[in-house]
């Protein structure tokens, strides 16, 4: 998708369905579903729930669960501006397939790092020096605390 393309379209279709959304409680006298939004704005389903989502976050349309359906109403409509213009500074996917390539990247160096043979038998070393530490000390008897605030009672 061209960047010319891209620029506004989160915009444009926040803007069409803020629009049904009042256009089918003026008509309707209630808040409109999700199937009615999708045929007001004629968009897909899914493009219209994303929409939806994105706008709930931003608290200028909230969703009303009933027992029988899922309405969407219009709250604070004076906010759209602001979270239309969030979403408009948020990174192109450009920048976001650049970033998830630089964490694959990392990640990748990092588990070549633990594969690593003389990495393993660093820490197997260690691991082992620890282990009979700890078996030397099991047999000595430890010191009781008690001894540091009494005395030793010998």
């Amino acid at each position: 998708m061209d960047q010319e393309k891209g620029e506004g379209v989160f915009r444009e279709r926040a803007e069409i369905v803020v629009a049904a959304l009042r256009l089918h409680t003026h008509r309707e006298g209630m808040a409109p579903t999700v199937a009615e939004l999708v045929d007001l704005c004629r968009y897909s389903e899914e493009v219209t729930r994303v929409v939806c989502r994105r706008l709930e976050e931003g608290r200028v349309i909230e969703s009303i669960l009933t027992p029988f359906e899922e309405r969407i109403a219009l709250r604070r409509p004076d906010l759209l501006p602001a979270v239309v213009s969030d979403v408009e500074g948020a990174p192109s996917m450009g920048e976001h397939t650049e970033a998830s390539e630089r964490a694959r990247v990392h990640r990748n160096d990092r588990l070549a790092r633990g594969l690593d043979p003389g990495e393993q038998a660093r820490r197997k070393a260690a691991r082992m020096d620890d282990l009979e530490r700890k078996f030397k000390d099991a047999g000595r008897p430890k010191p009781n605390p008690l001894d540091a605030l009494f005395g030793d009672p010998d």
